[in-house]
């Protein structure tokens, strides 16, 4: 489809049922299977797993997950704590060109996406396809309004010391206790 997805434009195109179809068996072969838990590309041994039915049909196990226990959290927080420099000294432009790479693959794989979300939550393909195009569209919208702030640049004009701005810069991880 091109152009804006809404759910008007949805309805009314046929080409939005087609490319669902199209990638529903795909996403069906994906279902069942056990999926380890990643943290900053390391794998932890499980605490245990859970099963994810679909509410569409209850015999659909959507997979089998890990749970993550206290060790798992503060590694989290440990990875992000530890990323969060590098991202964070990372020129802005090139910030906004990874968030509009993952725009980018997220609207590659939309309609693989719409249909998982319609098997896992129940939604169905016209609500999937729309989420999956609302969070395309905020991810695109906030890079805009990012570069069209000068990455958040504000001039605050001039006084005795000379001119000042505000820049506002990531701040990293303000969670308590963390």
């Amino acid at each position: 489809m091109n152009g804006k997805i809404t759910y008007v434009t949805l309805e009314s195109d046929a080409g939005m049922h087609t490319s669902y179809e199209v990638a529903l068996p795909a996403v069906e072969r994906m279902l069942g299977h056990h999926h380890p838990l990643y943290i900053g590309g390391k794998g932890f041994e499980p605490t245990g797993e859970f099963e994810v039915r679909s509410p569409v049909d209850r015999d659909i196990v959507i997979g089998r997950f890990q749970s993550g226990g206290e060790k798992e959290a503060h590694a989290a927080i440990r990875v992000a704590k530890d990323t969060f420099p590098r991202w964070s000294g990372t020129d802005p432009a090139e910030r906004l060109k990874i968030l509009r790479r993952a725009a980018d693959r997220l609207q590659e794989e939309m309609y693989s996406l719409a249909a998982l979300i319609t098997l896992e939550a129940g939604k169905t393909r016209t609500e999937a396809v729309a989420e999956v195009g609302e969070a395309i569209d905020l991810i695109r919208y906030h890079c805009s309004v990012y570069e069209q702030s000068d990455h958040f640049t504000v001039p605050m004009g001039s006084g005795r010391a000379g001119r000042s701005r505000s820049v506002m810069r990531p701040s990293g991880d303000r969670s308590a206790g963390a």
